[in-house]
């Protein structure tokens, strides 16, 4: 599974309309962009993104790269703080096929011990998200995501890194993050390959 046809990339909140073309001339159909902090997107982007026919899927990520960051307390804000952007930027629930989803991040090697953790943080942030039409994702490795599918049934869309998977994939990815620090059309990135963007913003919409 390496068909390169999507990006994720810190900077790339930094997309002009020629960078998007660059991009889609080379088969890019769909991005991941960042909903908070220094390289959240703003509504030119979104914008952009939807004019030039590009899928963008939402990411919320602070500091998820150790066990203890991971709480129900810890899930309730990050939730909180996320439908807080999507509101800001307008962002309505009807702009995905399947309901807009946001994938909170499990950015480390995670240890059994610490799965506990990671699934009372998830169950959080799918009681916060409940009736609000928004889904609940989940990116990170193959083990905490097998975890977190078979305990906490709110999370409805999973984007796996190759990172912390030994060559696995589930057969239910919707995103997969497949090679990190490249560079295309001048951006630093890394190569993801979306298999389903119904989770996603849709274009033109």
């Amino acid at each position: 599974m390496s068909n390169l046809n999507a990006l994720d990339g810190a900077t790339l909140n930094q997309l002009d309309a020629t960078d998007l073309h660059c991009m889609i001339e080379k088969g890019i159909s769909s991005l991941v962009a960042y909903l908070t902090g220094e390289y959240a997107w703003n509504s030119n982007n979104y914008s952009n993104a939807s004019t030039y026919g590009v899928n963008v899927y939402l990411s919320y990520e602070t500091n998820p790269t150790y066990a203890n960051y991971f709480s129900a307390e810890q899930g309730s804000d990050d939730a909180r703080a996320a439908l807080k952007a999507l509101e800001s930027q307008n962002i309505l629930p009807s702009r995905g096929v399947s309901g807009i989803a946001v994938y909170f991040s499990v950015d480390y090697d995670v240890q059994p011990a610490d799965e506990e953790k990671i699934i009372a943080y998830f169950n959080a942030i799918v009681n916060e998200f409940s009736g609000t039409g928004y889904s609940v994702g989940m990116y990170g490795g193959y083990n905490p995501m097998n975890s977190v599918k078979n305990n906490c049934p709110g999370v409805v869309t999973f984007w796996q890194t190759y990172a912390w998977s030994d060559g696995y994939i589930h057969d239910y990815v919707d995103l997969y993050q497949y090679s990190n620090d490249n560079s295309i059309c001048g951006f630093s990135v890394d190569y993801d390959q979306a298999i389903n963007t119904s989770y996603a913003i849709a274009p033109n919409d």
